[in-house]
């Protein structure tokens, strides 16, 4: 007599079925604050690095991920940014994978503020909330590493940040 053994997926040891970790490094261009900070007329824009970590994941039969990033600037203006959002890989079964992204971020910064500016004191060391977008695409190798390409912009109320960069992960 013939005994078959069968798997019951339900018992598996990750609640989620995709997972991708990915490192993110670039050039961050910022408009922060709408107003000068500086006392020049108009906004001030900064060209500075920007580093990052991005975490997706979904079930077998979700549509998208939900997405978590963190990324940070250091120097003067330095930044800090929360991201909580989607992510949809166009061609998720493919080795080449584009994806769009949305979601809502929360975003610190700081900076150097010269005397008498008030619009420089209410800016520094606040947080406000706002909406991010991002696209880019990753290239998985069997291996399971991914590398690739991230554009960012992120609208709040003390900045409106746009970020491009390489980006290089894992995902299983």
């Amino acid at each position: 007599m013939d005994s078959a053994v069968t798997v019951d997926k339900s018992d598996s040891y990750s609640f989620f079925d995709h997972k991708n970790l990915s490192v993110f490094s670039g050039i961050s261009m910022g408009i922060f604050n709408k107003y000068s900070t500086s006392g020049v007329a108009g906004p001030d824009v900064v060209g500075i690095g920007v580093s990052g970590l991005a975490f997706d994941f979904r079930k077998e039969d979700w549509h998208t991920s939900i997405l978590t990033g963190l990324s940070w600037v250091s120097g003067d203006p330095s930044m800090l940014e929360f991201d909580l959002g989607i992510r949809h890989y166009f061609r998720d079964a493919e080795i080449f994978k584009p994806y769009l992204s949305a979601g809502f971020d929360s975003m610190t910064v700081n900076l150097s503020c010269p005397q008498n500016s008030p619009a420089c004191n209410n800016l520094s060391g606040s947080t406000s909330r706002g909406l991010f977008g991002d696209a880019g695409f990753l290239w998985r190798y069997n291996s399971g590493f991914n590398i690739g390409y991230n554009f960012k912009f992120s609208l709040n109320g003390n900045a409106d940040l746009i970020q491009q960069g390489l980006t290089l992960g894992w995902g299983w």
